[in-house]
Formats: C-alpha cells, structure tokens, sequence
C-alpha cells in the first residue's frame, strides 16, 4: 500500500509539472500570437526551464521613486553648476555663491538618495513572485528579415498568465 502511494505520489508530481511546462509554452504562444509582427512566420527554437522568479531590489516601487528623486537632484545640480560656471570670473559675487550653494545642496541629496538606495539594495530579501522561463525562436521583423530572439517570460504563481517580458536577444 505504501509502495502504491509513493509510486502514485511521484506520477502526480511528474505529470504536474510537465503541465505547468505545457501551460507556460500555451501562454508563450499566445503572448507572441499578439506582440509579433508576422506570428504567422514564428519558428520555435528551443524552450528553457520553467524555474522560480524572484523579485528583483531595483524593481521595487520604493527604489523606482528614490531613482527619481536622486535624477532630479542630480539634474538641479548640473543646472546650478553651469549657471555657477557662466560666473567664475567673480568667485567672491552674490550670483555665483547663490548658484555654487543651490548645486551644493542639490549633490548632497542626490548623494543622501543614493545611500538610501544602497542601505535598501543591502537589506533587501527576495520573494518569489512567479515562474519563469527563456524561449527562443524566429520570426520576421516588420520590415521582412527573419530574426533569431531570445525572450525571459515572467508568469503569475498559477502559470496564467505572462505578467513581465524581456527581450534578451541585444
């Protein structure tokens, strides 16, 4: 009975698991039926492994508003120096102390973002936000030349549907 159980046990797992595979290339294909120019010209290649994704520090909304504030910062900054710059002739005058000030406040935050960013990359803990897996294949382009890609497709936990794409062919 035991025995049974086991051998039960595995087949599940092994047919599981080649399902969530079959499920992933359905909506590979379907993904690529509405993104491709010509889908009617699609050639499978090969199909990587379907394996956990994780998420990623720098895609964190967090990161993505301290990246546009330290983008900010550093543009006010660059502003300042040049308008500094058109009044280097008189380091000791009010405009160019103004604007030589306004850039300095402008790089020390965009370098206290910086480190806030950094501390947050350090502590940062992955999750598992999905599955994954590479396919390659070819297909015309738009203007007509066949072209080989390679593309990371990121699915939900139930293999759904595709929630992130990432052209890894350049």
């Amino acid at each position: 009975m035991k025995t049974y159980f086991i051998f039960l046990t595995g087949a599940f797992l092994l047919f599981s698991c080649s399902s969530l595979e079959d499920k992933a290339k359905k909506a590979i294909k379907e993904n690529l039926k509405l993104t491709l120019d010509d889908y009617k010209s699609y050639e499978p290649v090969q199909y990587g492994k379907l394996e956990y994704a994780m998420s990623i520090w720098a895609d964190d909304p967090e990161v993505t508003q301290l990246l546009e504030k330290e983008t900010f910062y550093i543009k006010k900054c660059q502003e300042y120096q040049k308008k500094y710059q058109l009044y280097d002739f008189d380091v000791m005058g009010k405009d160019f102390q103004m604007y030589f000030d306004l850039s300095g406040l402008y790089l020390d935050s965009a370098e206290y973002i910086d480190k806030m960013i950094t501390d947050f990359e350090a502590g940062f803990v992955p999750e598992r936000i999905g599955w994954q897996m590479t396919h390659s294949f070819r297909a015309k382009t738009s203007d007509g030349n066949l072209r080989l890609n390679k593309y990371l497709f990121i699915f939900d936990n139930e293999v759904n549907r595709i929630t992130q794409t990432a052209d890894l062919s350049e």
